[in-house]
């Protein structure tokens, strides 16, 4: 019993596919965060309600304090500051909305 093979060659070659276009650059800031913060920002670490402030612009407060109260997924959770200083700014209210990264509330070292 014979085995035959056909072989075809096509001339010209058949031109080779382009190649995928480059990725695209990564993201100038981190993602997850709403804008770049600094050591004194306290930011929300999951989206929530902000259930209680316990701050205002002027209050010094202690590394370890909480400064506000977030409801998530049916718990309360803390939130404190990392730094010792003065309150420099409260960015929302009691009721709000907030999502993940967004900045609740600065505080200025001392």
């Amino acid at each position: 019993m014979a085995c035959y093979m056909k072989l075809t060659i096509d001339f010209p070659p058949k031109p080779m596919p382009t190649p995928a276009a480059p990725s695209p650059p990564p993201p100038e800031k981190p993602v997850g965060l709403a804008e770049p913060v600094g050591l004194g920002a306290v930011v929300a670490p999951m989206p929530g309600m902000i259930l209680e402030l316990l701050v205002q612009v002027g209050d010094q407060v202690q590394s370890g304090d909480t400064v506000a109260k977030l409801e998530a997924m049916k718990m309360e959770n803390d939130l404190r500051t990392t730094v010792s200083g003065t309150v420099t700014e409260v960015r929302v209210a009691k009721g709000s909305s907030v999502s993940v990264g967004e900045v609740l509330v600065v505080v200025a070292e001392a």
